[in-house]
């Protein structure tokens, strides 16, 4: 279950510049860091979704001997 959390997290490598300077440019905008997080968190989420679904990432998932539930838990 581990990899796909390192999945996920090679799949957002690309965007971490995008995160950082999101984060950069809100902070010194003086920007509250709770809100900040909470914005970041969802787009790391919504860009995993959006990726899985381009790659159909659920024919890996489906093969794997886990539940759905196990798997969604993990995530």
């Amino acid at each position: 279950m581990l990899n796909l959390i390192k999945k996920d997290l090679i799949l957002q490598k690309t965007f971490l510049p995008a995160y950082l300077l999101f984060l950069v440019t809100y902070l010194w905008a003086g920007m509250d860091v709770a809100y900040v997080i909470i914005i970041c968190s969802a787009v790391f989420v919504i860009n995993t979704y959006q990726s899985d679904d381009k790659d159909n990432a659920n024919i890996l998932v489906n093969s794997l001997p886990y539940t759905r539930k196990e798997i969604i838990s993990s995530k």
